[in-house]
């Protein structure tokens, strides 16, 4: 009665979906509504399907536990990837090769970047500064990516205007203000001009030359040190990157902001400023008596490179590394906007964790965690006792500068890791941000050799503060790590990184004289030098045993994908069960070792002609209802047939000669029913269904 029960209330469903009985076929074209019929007729005789179905139920358990089996595996070495990358990498520290570009005495090294196509060529190129030249001029050098650098004859020099300029002596930048294809080149003077400042701007493309296209000037008679921080990117979303430039003494060392949008034709009148934070009441100047305070110095650091809180819009951070009664340092974030509504307020303010940290000295936009949201990095190089530290806020839309970072790495003792420069790629090609930056002072203020340290990115959960790689400088190289940079130079698909290290001589209080500094050298000069590494950054046997993990996972992924599809396969023939069993009703049980080993051949060719509207087979030579060959299946008939005629023959055929005769007239019966339907005769899904209710009315 429940099977009678079931299968009429599946009837009813299926009368009031598509009135079955009715003249309309499009009720039969439904594979859903029809296996479902099917699947519920297929109760009524589960006793007689049960020698059909008994592979195929093994056969989807096999499979799930086949899954279940690979899905683990993968797990596990998904997992076993996770945890290890970072294991696989530290041992990489010799993968490397070293380019060096030495200045002639007594030139010096302040910065270098790599993070932009001047040609659009694929290759990154490369801008290597020397402000000290002629006099503290200063130039810059430029290099075209490819595979085989030649630092001994740079493609291109840009040159100071002046003595004293200090052209190059800021981050050079790249980025697309004009958004022709090729990312043009930005170079700040800060000395132009008794310290006013300068800003000039080289369009990039095939013919690029030296001479500039555009300059900015900072503000007539304000010693302001216009371009003493340079950033290059889209604030506004409208496909131009646009311009961003410190001045980091306006208004007695205060400092000022500017922003330019970019676009076709440039304007060399800034769009919208920045201001710094005033004094403390009161003390409106440094004075060494009554106020001890340098002024903040907002502006010496800004960037732009990305979008913290994922609303489309590149955002702004400024430093003013002495911000703050006692040098603790502030960095100011600006969340991007369109034109018409972008402002000057800042949105988060990011004050150093304690007394002379100078928060703010470096900073960055990068995707650490590869979750589609830039995160939010900073430095402060005299942080946790000098050691100097890097902090991380995660990025998202509900991205909270008021709370602490995230995580924070610290440098070594007496390094002052941070410094000025951060920066962020992929250096171990695992997916993952990773951070380079530097400690130029490292091991101590008595040697400042220096040293640059890797940070890998990962998961939020996964994440560490261990440094996973160091680069260490030659013995007679100072301040290495003094400026970092990264791009794909040769184009092999790997970030390279691009270090400097600065040298051993400075003005150190801008009086325009050379000041040598003391120390394990007594005074030795020291040439400055750019440091050129190749990545990936693992050694060989590590990048074969991760490829060699990730080629598994592969092959493991492709299986469990092979094992899914052939459940769905299995899941699919189920529901068609009831065709299977008009074919197969009245099979003598002893056939069933015909059809178990042939049940998959069956199970795809009878899903296949039940899609061409027909339960039956009738491909090739397979036109039987049962799917065996025509040939095999006249040749047991033939066989029994002659068994038949031979046993028959006989007058005294004792009792199991007569069993095996009748078994054998059975077998003969329903092969000779089943070996052959004309097509006219063959049965449709409407046939079936029809069938099917007129004997349930019948009862």
């Amino acid at each position: 009665m429940m099977i009678l029960s079931l299968l009429k209330n599946a009837i009813n469903e299926f009368l009031e979906a598509g009135r079955i009985l009715d003249e309309s076929d499009a009720a039969y074209d439904d594979d859903a509504l029809f296996s479902k019929v099917l699947y519920v007729l297929s109760k009524r005789q589960e006793t007689a399907a049960q020698h059909i179905f008994a592979r195929l139920i093994k056969n989807l358990a096999d499979r799930q536990e086949k899954a279940a089996e690979l899905e683990e595996k993968v797990s596990s070495l998904e997992a076993k990837l996770e945890e290890g990358r970072n294991e696989f990498s530290k041992m990489g520290q010799n993968n490397y090769e070293i380019f060096k570009l030495d200045t002639k005495e007594p030139e010096l090294i302040s910065n270098t970047c790599a993070e932009g196509d001047a040609n659009s060529d694929g290759y990154n190129d490369i801008l290597i500064a020397e402000y000290s030249w002629d006099n503290f001029t200063g130039r810059v050098f430029f290099f075209y990516g490819g595979d085989d650098i030649d630092f001994s004859s740079p493609d291109m020099i840009f040159e100071g205007e002046n003595v004293m300029n200090l052209f190059g002596n800021r981050p050079s930048v790249f980025g697309d203000v004009n958004n022709d294809g090729y990312d043009d080149i930005v170079i700040g003077a800060y000395g132009y001009n008794n310290w006013t400042g300068r800003v000039y701007i080289y369009y990039g493309g095939p013919d690029m030359d030296n001479i500039s296209d555009l300059t900015l000037d900072g503000e007539k008679g304000a010693l302001c040190r216009f371009g003493q921080g340079i950033a290059v990117a889209d604030i506004d979303n409208d496909g131009f990157n646009d311009v961003v430039i410190g001045a980091q003494s306006y208004d007695n060392e205060r400092g000022r902001v500017y922003l330019f949008w970019g676009g076709e034709t440039m304007d060399t009148t800034a769009d919208l400023i920045f201001e710094g934070e005033g004094y403390p009441e009161g003390k409106p100047r440094y004075e060494p008596k009554i106020n001890k305070m340098v002024q903040g110095w907002f502006g010496r650091k800004v960037d732009a490179s990305g979008d913290v809180n994922g609303d489309g819009y590149n955002d702004i951070v400024i430093g003013a590394r002495y911000a703050g009664d006692k040098f603790h340092g502030t960095a100011y974030l600006f969340l991007g906007n369109s034109k018409k509504d972008m402002d000057a307020v800042c949105d988060y303010a990011f004050r150093g964790e304690d007394i002379s940290d100078q928060m703010g000295t470096g900073s960055k936009f990068f995707d650490i965690d590869n979750d589609g949201f830039d995160d939010f990095i900073l430095a402060a190089r005299y942080a946790r006792n000098s050691r100097g530290a890097v902090y991380i806020w995660w990025g998202g839309e509900n991205f909270d500068g008021n709370k602490p970072a995230d995580v924070v790495l610290q440098g070594e003792p007496n390094s002052n890791m941070g410094g000025d420069y951060v920066m962020c790629a992929d250096f171990n090609s695992d997916g993952y941000g990773d951070i380079l930056t530097g400690g130029y002072n490292y091991p101590d203020i008595d040697y400042q050799n220096g040293r640059a340290y890797v940070f890998y990115g990962n998961k939020k959960t996964l994440i560490d503060t261990d440094c996973d790689y160091i680069f260490d400088p030659e013995e007679d190289t100072k301040f290495f790590g003094f400026s970092v940079s990264g791009g794909d130079v040769n184009n092999d698909g790997h970030i390279d990184a691009l270090i400097g290290a600065r040298g051993s001589v400075e003005n150190m209080n801008n009086d325009g004289q050379i000041d040598i500094l003391t120390g394990a050298n007594q005074g030795d000069y020291c040439k400055g030098k750019t440091f050129l590494y190749f990545g990936p950054f693992v050694t060989e046997d590590i990048q074969e045993e991760i490829k060699t993990q990730q080629a598994l996972v592969t092959k493991i992924e492709e299986e469990l994908s092979d094992a899914k599809q052939k459940l769905e396969d299995a899941r699919k023939f189920v529901p068609y069960s009831a065709a299977f069993q008009d074919v197969f009703e009245g099979l003598p049980e002893s056939l069933n070792r015909f059809f178990t080993p042939e049940l998959e051949q069956l199970q795809s060719e009878t899903v296949a002609s039940i899609r061409d509207d027909s339960y039956v087979l009738h491909e090739g030579i397979r036109e039987n209802r049962i799917g065996m060959s025509d040939i095999e299946l006249s040749a047991y008939i033939d066989e029994w047939t002659s068994k038949i005629d031979d046993l028959e023959s006989r007058d005294n055929r004792n009792k199991e000669q007569d069993e095996e005769l009748e078994t054998l007239k059975t077998q003969l019966s329903w092969f000779e029913k089943v070996k052959y339907v004309p097509p006219e005769e063959r049965d449709t899904k409407k046939d079936i269904l029809n069938k099917e209710m007129t004997r349930l009315r019948g009862n």
